[in-house]
């Protein structure tokens, strides 16, 4: 064994050294060199001889093939195999002082440090090591590796919705089970392709922030993001740790004014699939060669705000309404991240899900919907899964169905003018030949009405002048068509307010929309209604 030359330290891994430092937020083009010369403020000999030391490693000797398979797994949490993997942190001794390290623990109750030699020994590759928080108390991850009773997931269930009822009043019960059953499937969300989105939507004052911090200590590495936070320091959050993103004010995220809104806006549109996130491109500060570095974004996320989200993005969600609790109690409880009660109901689900992800993974194969279908049928199906294991006299599950049909009944009583909307206005400038054109507001009625007279036709009402003009500037800004209010043009010498609109922007936002297809084609009625 060797110390690494000093001539090597900028080519080490940054996620490896970042770890190291116990530091989640830096600049993915950094060097280790500036990356610790920041964190520990020190000169840039006393960065090389920290690293130096901190690394002590082998310099690559011949190379020679492996004769047997090697096993690459996400630490933070996988299921491969027969064998579930979680990364969490416990302290241990080094050097007679006590520090906070990563180890994995796995379905078949090893417990081993989370560094690449331990991983390398026990047949495991993987591309970038995690540094959670604290999650599962260190004296049942002991107690787990010594071979304690795993808990049931029904146990789990029934001490989560406790802790939901508690702390958070949905004035809906089905609501408070959705939560526990949710934040359950956090803790096993990679056996799935893909993952719902919880959307909070409601008033100033109807718990939507104090619901993200019980979310944020109830799921997997949950993680409180506020709005402004940097795409790189989310999308790394979610890579290397698999956090539950708890995004609050998330409207700010989905108006996209620049570039770090709309690139987080982007990862949300893409990571509640798997296989969703972002390839970068990283310079070598050394070498200056630049390579690709693939962050997978894909991970449970919840949102709350109070104006809708991006069109595209609401399609990913659950939405929950949130409404101001008449219950004095609840209303006045403070979450406090330090009670036991948190700990102790995490502490239950890492065991029960080690012990439990083969049935659930065979359970996900099985179910079967004929009542929810497409989108619908993909954001439930997580859902559903764990309420059928939960409870299985279908209770549960059937409590879930009706719960989604109410939820999809809803959406489309308060969704189904948009699509038309946005399918009728995508038609005009098409009929038009125009890629974008200022319309007045009187020749929206008028066209509208004709398009549709059964939706549209009361705006053609000149009785209804305010009420229309309040609407259609209502819908078109709810739809992201426009930004701002209707603006004041002279249209062949007669002063006319209306609104600027863009094709493109127009056929995006039809697209989110199931059902709703467009296609450019020859024909000037391009517009089309189609199963997906």
């Amino acid at each position: 064994m060797r110390s690494i030359d000093s001539t090597e330290i900028n080519a080490l891994d940054i996620h490896e050294v970042a770890k190291r430092l116990r530091v989640e937020d830096y600049p993915l083009d950094s060097s280790p060199i500036e990356l610790v010369m920041t964190h520990r403020q020190c000169t840039e000999s006393e960065a090389a001889s920290w690293i130096i030391e901190a690394f002590k490693k082998q310099k690559d000797g011949d190379l020679s093939l492996l004769d047997r398979e090697v096993t690459t797994i996400k630490p933070a949490q996988d299921f491969t195999g027969n064998t579930g993997f979680f990364t969490v942190s416990l302290f241990a001794e080094k050097d007679g002082k006590h520090i906070e390290y990563p180890y994995v623990i796995t379905s078949k109750r090893e417990l081993f440090p989370c560094n690449r030699d331990a991983l390398q020994e026990h047949g495991i590759h993987a591309e970038k090591l995690p540094g959670p928080r604290p999650r599962w108390a260190q004296e049942s991850v002991i107690a787990y590796r010594d071979g304690a009773e795993i808990p049931s997931l029904h146990e789990c269930y029934e001490q989560m919705l406790s802790l939901v009822n508690r702390n958070l009043d949905f004035g809906n019960k089905h609501v408070s089970s959705l939560v526990a059953l949710w934040s359950m499937g956090t803790y096993c969300y990679r056996l799935f392709s893909s993952y719902p989105y919880l959307h909070l939507n409601g008033n100033a004052g109807c718990g939507k922030t104090k619901t993200l911090t019980v979310l944020s200590l109830l799921s997997f590495n949950g993680k409180q993001i506020g709005s402004g936070s940097s795409p790189a320091s989310i999308l790394r959050s979610i890579d290397v740790n698999c956090c539950t993103c708890c995004i609050d004010e998330a409207e700010g995220i989905s108006s996209a004014k620049d570039d770090e809104s709309r690139s987080v806006l982007a990862l949300l549109n893409m990571g509640y699939k798997k296989g969703g996130g972002d390839e970068k491109c990283i310079q070598d500060p050394k070498t200056k060669q630049w390579r690709t570095e693939f962050f997978d974004g894909y991970s449970p996320k919840a949102m709350a705000g109070i104006r809708s989200l991006d069109p595209t993005l609401i399609t990913r969600c659950i939405p929950i309404v949130m409404v101001r609790s008449q219950n004095k109690e609840i209303k006045n409880r403070e979450i406090h991240e330090e009670d036991e009660e948190w700990s102790y109901v995490r502490s239950l689900l890492y065991p029960a899900i080690l012990g439990s992800f083969q049935t659930i993974r065979e359970r996900a194969a099985q179910i079967r919907s004929v009542e929810l279908v497409g989108r619908d049928w993909e954001l439930w199906k997580p859902i559903f899964t764990i309420a059928n294991l939960v409870d299985p006299t279908g209770a549960l599950q059937g409590q879930m169905l009706a719960l989604a049909k109410e939820i999809q009944q809803s959406k489309k009583e308060n969704d189904t003018s948009t699509p038309l909307l946005l399918s009728a206005l995508h038609g005009f400038l098409v009929d038009d030949e125009q890629e974008e054109k200022f319309y007045p507001t009187e020749e929206l009625y008028e066209r509208l009405a004709e398009n549709d007279e059964e939706t549209f036709g009361w705006l053609t009402d000149i009785t209804k002048k305010n009420s229309r003009a309040k609407w259609i500037g209502h819908e078109l800004r709810r739809a992201t068509v426009v930004k701002g209010r209707a603006e004041l043009r002279s249209i062949g010498g007669t002063k006319c307010r209306g609104y600027l609109l863009n094709r493109k922007n127009i056929q995006t936002l039809l697209s989110a929309y199931d059902g709703y297809s467009v296609t450019e084609i020859d024909n000037p009625s391009s517009t089309s209604q189609e199963a997906r």
